[in-house]
């Protein structure tokens, strides 16, 4: 049974927990989840209650956590991960783990690239470093 409107489910304590599809009890398509706060904690694309296809998730502080694809409710397919609402990496990833090539940025700048394998450099990497901080 699919509804086509915005449902709202209260958690126990009466706090707004998702707003979107529900599809035979399932989160599924365009939809929202939040923290109690009511901060947004994940915008887009759902199946069968988890996160899957395009999307957005956000910590606790409204700060941009992850933003591309997901499978199964974990990172999957290209994406930006962010720290504390900075870029920090911007690559492939699979089952929720760096997988393929990749970009690892620190303190808003390039630090290196090169491959991963389940989170782990695998290979080579090419490592960039400013000349305007010279000792």
């Amino acid at each position: 049974m699919k509804r086509d409107f915005s449902e709202f489910q209260d958690d126990e304590n009466g706090f707004l927990q998702y707003e979107g599809s529900i599809v035979n009890n399932h989160f599924n398509g365009d939809g929202k989840l939040f923290y109690q706060n009511g901060e947004i904690r994940y915008k887009g694309q759902f199946k069968n209650g988890k996160p899957h296809g395009e999307g957005k998730s956000y910590d606790n502080n409204n700060n941009l956590k992850y933003t591309g694809l997901f499978k199964n409710g974990k990172y999957d397919g290209q994406g930006l991960k962010f720290k504390n609402g900075h870029l920090e990496y911007k690559g492939s990833f699979k089952n929720g783990k760096k997988n393929g090539f990749g970009f690892i940025y620190e303190n808003k700048e390039l630090m290196c690239c090169g491959y991963f394998k389940n989170g782990i450099p695998n290979g080579i990497f090419n490592f960039y470093y400013s000349l305007d901080n010279k000792p």
